[in-house]
């Protein structure tokens, strides 16, 4: 990092990245990381240290940490074997990601982000139905959003945790909009919709718990 730092200034958000995802493999906490590059930064007093304390930079270790930590975590835990998205155990583990980020950073959560909500009502039909139709509302999501969002399935619902901007009630009609012109998705009577993101990252928890169905 300090290498890095000095001889290479402009490589900080790689480093970042890589310093993440080996602090966060070993199970390291993100607060604990984050605080690291702090002491980093006041130590080191000349101009470069600057890079350490942008967003951008709290980004790149964040993501860095998140893969990291996700190899600790059994594969079976983290992805769906229907869809291939990953399971809300992932979006729990980006919800308190983004709570320490944001607490670092001074932010409320919910000016950065917010969560999107696509449910199917797949109760009736048979599993074999059911899959076919996750397996279909999926791909449509993913193609949806392809910015790196953080896109997940719990039994009928996908979530998928989304940067806060103007354009989201938009994008959330044009999925309900597609979902009408697909015979199968039709079927499902999908609806879509956006949450907030809960008041505190203890909430996090009981927030899924009360989303999940």
């Amino acid at each position: 990092m300090v290498e890095t730092l000095f001889v290479r200034p402009d490589g900080i958000g790689g480093a970042l990245t890589r310093f993440g995802r080996r602090l966060g493999s070993e199970g390291w906490p993100l607060e604990q990381v984050s605080c690291w590059i702090d002491w980093l930064a006041e130590i080191c007093t000349t101009p470069p240290a600057d890079s350490l304390r942008t967003f951008a930079s709290g980004v790149s270790l964040a993501h860095g940490w998140t893969e990291g930590n996700l190899r600790g975590m059994r594969a079976e835990e983290c992805f769906d074997a229907v869809t291939g998205l990953c399971t809300t155990a992932v979006l729990r583990l980006r919800l308190q990601q983004v709570f320490e980020q944001c607490a670092a950073l001074d932010l409320e959560p919910n000016w950065l982000h917010r969560l999107i909500i696509i449910d199917a009502d797949i109760a009736d039909v048979s599993h074999l139905e059911a899959d076919a139709v996750m397996v279909v509302l999926a791909d449509l999501v993913q193609q949806t959003f392809t910015a790196g969002e953080t896109i997940t399935r719990e039994g009928c619902r996908i979530f998928v945790l989304v940067d806060n901007t103007d354009r989201l009630t938009g994008r959330v009609a044009a999925i309900l909009d597609e979902t009408r012109s697909r015979s199968l998705l039709r079927a499902a009577r999908i609806l879509a919709w956006i949450e907030d993101l809960p008041a505190a990252s203890t909430q996090i928890d009981r927030y899924m718990a009360d989303l999940s169905v």
